[in-house]
């Protein structure tokens, strides 16, 4: 019997959330559908969809109108020439001349027209505000192609009133899917608004859930985050330099646009120590070394690595981001992501003795295991796909 299609399509870069995220989905649904991806914006073979995916099931909106419009090629060409060979051709392809003289916007209709015709369903992995929304929606749509949306990032306060102007062709999504109820909520009162909620799992859980619990006494933070201004990562080094004591260490892992100016403010400081990248198929390792994971995001929908501390049973110290109060019911925890309030919950959780360490360890592993296991995630999307494609 043949399979339904499904397309998985959003701007899938090489490294990220969204990344893990869309190559887990299609991963999830592999076994009882024709599963392919397309990214919107250029990516390279490192991608870290192809953890989960094989390079027959992913293409590239750039490549796909590059192989299929030869003016296009020949302008990608000439601009890649011109900047020294540096990515590939298809890189290149929306640039001021195929715009100006390629008709590009026209040409990238089309191919997504011909890339969404012939599948049962769209799932789309993007924030509200990403590029081709509009053109998949409305094509889908008019075609009776359900769309599934599960959204990255954090939705807008005020997004529920862009529907009417800005963002109306939402209105035509058959169903979205949100990492929290926090941010399912946002879009409350849209018409015809339906939705699930439907959180991340650990894609490492295998090595993650044999972490042994912590039963020590706190003294090694991590932070493991993209290194940019709204994860904050300066409040951690900042309060750590105030509170840490020379048994105590924090260790940094990730790269980003504030490295320098992060490592500027600990440079005074030996006991906090920069790592660089670090490859999601490593990380794990960071869970069994350190004691505490300190997330400091004001923004963020998830974030991944609250969903691994818990698999690996690793006490952490949190802002109320993203689907993190809903993870961790009753949790002491929390702070506001002010300076003077983590220098706080640094010093608490630095006191609790080895056998609390243990228990909070215990407590959050198992909430892990009964909610956000890899094997009830993916037969929660399993479950929300069946019922969209044959309910509509």
């Amino acid at each position: 019997m043949e399979k339904n299609k499904i397309l998985l399509i959003g701007p899938i870069g090489d490294f990220g959330g969204r990344e893990l995220e869309a190559g887990f989905i299609a991963n999830a649904l592999n076994e009882e559908y024709d599963v392919k991806v397309c990214s919107t914006v250029y990516c390279t073979e490192q991608s870290q969809i192809f953890d989960f995916v094989t390079k027959k099931q992913m293409s590239s909106l750039a490549k796909l109108v590059v192989d299929k419009y030869f003016q296009i090629k020949l302008i990608a060409l000439v601009a890649y020439f011109r900047f020294g060979f540096k990515y590939s051709i298809p890189y290149f392809f929306n640039n001021k001349i195929s715009k100006k003289y390629g008709a590009i916007t026209h040409k990238i209709t089309k191919v997504l027209e011909e890339l969404i015709l012939g599948n049962d369903a769209i799932i789309i992995c993007a924030q509200l505000s990403s590029n081709y929304l509009k053109e998949i929606i409305d094509f889908a749509y008019f075609n009776n192609i359900p769309v599934l949306f599960r959204t990255t990032g954090t939705i807008d306060d005020n997004c529920a009133s862009y529907f009417e102007t800005k963002f109306s062709w939402l209105k035509k999504i058959t169903i979205f899917i949100h990492n929290s109820n926090i941010n399912a909520k946002k879009l409350d009162g849209i018409q015809n608004y339906k939705y699930e909620t439907l959180d991340q799992c650990a894609f490492n859980e295998k090595e993650l859930i044999i972490c042994p619990n912590k039963e020590n006494k706190i003294s090694n933070f991590f932070v493991l985050s993209r290194l940019s201004q709204e994860k904050q990562v300066d409040v951690v080094i900042k309060a750590f330099n105030n509170i840490g004591q020379p048994t105590d260490y924090l260790h940094i892992y990730g790269t980003g646009p504030e490295l320098e100016a992060l490592k500027r403010l600990a440079k005074n400081n030996k006991n906090i120590i920069f790592y660089g990248y670090i490859s999601h198929t490593q990380s794990h390792e960071l869970f069994y070394k350190h004691d505490c994971l300190v997330i400091s995001s004001s923004e963020e929908a998830g974030p991944l690595t609250g969903v691994e501390a818990m698999a690996a049973g690793v006490p952490l110290i949190s802002t109320k981001v993203g689907a993190m109060p809903e993870r961790l019911l009753n949790y002491d925890f929390w702070y506001d992501g002010s300076q003077e309030q983590l220098e706080l919950k640094m010093k608490e959780i630095k006191m609790l003795s080895s056998s609390e360490v243990s228990v909070i360890s215990k407590k959050i592993k198992q909430r892990y295991i009964e909610k956000y296991s890899i094997g009830s995630i993916k037969r929660k999307y399993q479950n929300v796909v069946n019922k969209t494609l044959f309910s509509s």
